[in-house]
């Protein structure tokens, strides 16, 4: 049987996955349930828009990286921190499973959030690339 090689938004998500993990964060790539200690990282969301040229597949993604914490008073600078880690990170990556990465630039915010009906802090991390 041949291998299958990993699709481009799999190996971003994995690398970001890994960097993550890297840096000590609880990390899943669902939303855990309420057993799950805070402060916690949601690698979410990967949005693909891909072109052809004659010689090779080159991509832009944007990832989307959740961190929530429960405690909004005391935990606002742990996700600020950790935001700013990630970020970091993904600017220093170059290179994931054979694919070349350009990181071009991110959006973030944090905000409140009572999804759960206790109250959270959601930190939001956009990370735009290039992949080819």
């Amino acid at each position: 049987m041949a291998t299958i090689e990993k699709s481009p938004e799999q190996a971003i998500h994995d690398a970001l996955f890994a960097i993550s993990i890297q840096l000590g964060y609880a990390t899943y790539n669902y939303l855990p349930g309420s057993e799950a200690p805070y402060p916690f990282v949601f690698v979410g969301e990967v949005f693909e828009q891909s072109r052809r040229t004659k010689f090779n597949l080159f991509g832009d993604y944007q990832v989307t990286v959740h961190i929530y914490a429960d405690d909004p008073k005391r935990d606002r600078k742990t996700v600020a921190d950790m935001r700013n880690s990630i970020k970091k990170a993904f600017y220093q990556l170059k290179e994931t499973n054979g694919y070349q990465i350009i990181p071009k630039r991110h959006n973030g915010t944090i905000m409140n959030d009572n999804s759960t009906g206790m109250p959270l802090l959601h930190g939001i991390l956009e990370l735009d690339m290039t992949i080819k």
